[in-house]
């Protein structure tokens, strides 16, 4: 009982040294998962582009690949987001919005925002 009242009496007058490493340890994990997620929408994009260039058909006496268009590589990552977790899905939108002069980028707030309130268990695998 007494080890009992020494852990409780340890906890309650230290709870700022709890909140510290708590403070500490949460952001590590998010930018884990943020990168396992922006690692595995890479994974995805250059998978998509090696597929959709091997499908390429080969021009006549020279050999070489005729050249993939990107329509082709859209309609390509399209399909496969449906199979990909939510991280990893919002990893390659971010991606494409910053590329893509017609699409809005989300402030660097929106994505703080978006990653601290993203459930632990949804992150990429």
């Amino acid at each position: 009982m007494e080890a009992l009242q020494v852990v409780f009496w340890f906890i309650v007058h230290h709870y700022d040294l709890f909140l510290i490493v708590f403070g500490a340890i949460v952001p590590i994990v998010k930018l884990t998962a943020w990168g396992k997620a922006n690692a595995h929408a890479l994974q995805v994009v250059t998978g998509v582009i090696e597929a959709v260039s091997a499908r390429a058909p080969v021009s006549g006496l020279s050999g070489s690949p005729v050249a993939v268009s990107g329509q082709d590589i859209k309609q390509s990552v399209a399909a496969e987001e449906r199979k990909l977790p939510p991280a990893v899905v919002d990893a390659l939108r971010d991606a494409v919005a910053v590329v893509d002069p017609n699409k809005t980028a989300a402030t660097p707030m929106q994505l703080f925002v978006r990653e601290l309130l993203r459930m632990p268990g949804k992150s990429a695998q």
